[in-house]
């Protein structure tokens, strides 16, 4: 953004609303950068573009359970992240469903912003806060894989 004094570095400002006000403090924007491109290049992946503003469509209420498992298609249009979040356990999942904005995640679940840059085709299972595994399109573990 350019004033007076010259150009000054902004991001949306995520704790107020991010498609209005913006703000110079850079903090969370680099952490999310940051978390994403540890696990990205710990798995040697090359990653795929999501903005704040992409949707992420989850079974209802699943973001307050804790084994859950996020996966990424393709299909999708633009707005749409290509995620969707389950239960690991199938037997509280139900029909129902809910989209947030990516950027929502920072506060309902943090540890999870750091596989939303993962490529279409793979799948991210969480227990609570800790990722567990990342499987690919051929169902490889490649954070057991990894961490060998």
């Amino acid at each position: 953004m350019e004033d007076s004094d010259g150009f000054n570095i902004v991001s949306p400002d995520y704790s107020k609303n991010p498609f209005h006000e913006s703000t110079n403090d850079i903090t969370i924007p680099l952490w999310i950068q940051l978390e994403q491109g540890i696990l990205l290049n710990k798995l040697r992946l090359d990653g795929e573009k999501i903005s704040f503003q992409d949707k992420v469509v989850c079974a209802k209420e699943v973001l307050s359970v804790d084994s859950i498992y996020m996966e990424r298609t393709s299909e999708r249009e633009n707005g749409d992240s290509g995620w969707y979040i389950g239960p690991v356990d199938e037997s509280i999942a139900n029909d129902k469903l809910e989209a947030y904005y990516a950027y929502q995640l920072l506060k309902i679940r943090p540890s999870i912003i750091k596989t939303l840059a993962l490529p279409s085709g793979y799948m991210a299972v969480f227990e609570k806060d800790e990722l567990k595994a990342v499987l690919n399109e051929k169902d490889i573990d490649l954070l057991k894989k990894y961490n060998e």
